[in-house]
């Protein structure tokens, strides 16, 4: 296996920058109490527009995607205006999948979990880490802090991509939700506004 010097560079480098966001959205099973104490922003929005882009870094490039997402519902955090909307922006790093691949005799080994992918068009509701000092954030436990809006019977269901396994985990005070996966938008939003008031 061999490493060159600029590659263990662009490693460590990459390694200072990402540690804040990556520690706070570590893969570990995060409760609702969790999820929303972790995070610098929480709102529930449409996704606008993807752009791709990248970041130079310990003489390397980083690959990033960032989403633009229209603001409808606010629940943590503060927002810019732009043409009398409220706008998030949310820079993840891109194209980084948990895997390894082999070419010759160098081993290639991602050494990030696979990034929350969002759709332009779709609506979300997202628990936001607060970025790094290059910009960086993602979703708070990865796929747990990204919630897809998803609309049966004209009521709105947020889902993460565990489909909200464990969400009331270790919370006994919301036991009247047996079902976390058929949770409306409504009492979700509820839930979260009571944990950031303090009413746990």
């Amino acid at each position: 296996m061999k490493f060159s010097v600029r590659k263990i560079s662009l490693l460590l480098a990459f390694g200072l920058i990402i540690t804040p966001w990556v520690s706070a959205g570590n893969v570990m099973q995060m409760n609702l109490d969790q999820l929303t104490n972790r995070s610098a922003k929480i709102f529930r929005g449409t996704v606008l527009d993807m752009k791709t882009g990248s970041l130079e870094i310990g003489g390397g490039t980083l690959p990033t995607v960032t989403y633009v997402v229209q603001v409808t519902d606010g629940l943590k955090g503060t927002y810019q205006t732009v043409k009398n909307m409220q706008v998030a922006e949310i820079t993840m790093i891109g194209t980084v999948k948990k895997e390894e691949r082999r070419s010759g005799d160098n081993l290639h080994i991602s050494i990030l979990p696979k990034m929350p992918e969002l759709q332009v068009g779709s609506e979300y509701l997202l628990f936001c880490t607060q970025p790094s000092s290059a910009g960086l954030c993602t979703t708070v436990g990865l796929g747990q802090g990204s919630f897809r809006i998803v609309t049966k019977n004209k009521v709105d269901t947020p889902l993460n991509e565990i489909d909200n396994l464990g969400l009331f985990r270790d919370m006994p005070q919301r036991s009247a939700h047996s079902d976390p996966s058929s949770i409306t938008y409504t009492d979700l939003a509820n839930e979260i506004r009571n944990i950031i008031g303090g009413g746990k």
